[in-house]
């Protein structure tokens, strides 16, 4: 939960779309880290991308 709470106050402020464009970039950050759940890592890795 914080973890969203962290997105959405970073970057996505309520909007659907920049939802969509951080989602993409986590399932990307999931794949490139090989994680099987989504962690401040890769929150930071995606965050970097949008």
């Amino acid at each position: 939960m914080a973890l969203l709470k962290r997105v959405d106050t970073q970057y996505a402020l309520g909007s659907f779309r920049e939802w969509v464009k951080i989602t993409k970039h986590v399932i990307k950050g999931m794949e490139h880290f090989k994680a099987d759940k989504v962690d401040d890592r890769i929150v930071d890795w995606a965050l970097k991308r949008c």
